[in-house]
């Protein structure tokens, strides 16, 4: 499982960092999270919203089950590190939503 990881890793640097040729990591999800709180209900937000806009961009340039089960795994981290920035518009919250 460390070795898929690292392949998707490497992956999707070796496409961004050809320069004209970069991977557009950027997209729409849109999640529903309800946890103990609001705050907490964001932070797994965020990183579902990450693990989707990772795979709807990387699908064609990697095995769908592989990639799969790689963002499945993935840690909060490693997610980041495949995207600089995220934001969130038209949040909508609740005391746990």
């Amino acid at each position: 499982m460390l070795r898929l990881r690292a392949v998707l890793i490497g992956l999707a640097i070796c496409v961004m960092a050809v320069p004209g040729w970069c991977v557009d990591l950027s997209g729409v999800a849109s999640v529903s999270i309800t946890s103990d709180t609001a705050a907490n209900a964001k932070n797994i937000a965020f990183d579902e919203a990450r693990r989707q806009i990772i795979a709807d961009s990387l699908r064609q340039y990697a095995d769908a089950d592989a990639l799969g089960t790689a963002l499945r795994n993935a840690k909060k981290a490693e997610l980041a590190e495949l995207i600089a920035s995220s934001s969130i518009d038209g949040e909508k919250q609740s005391d746990t939503t």
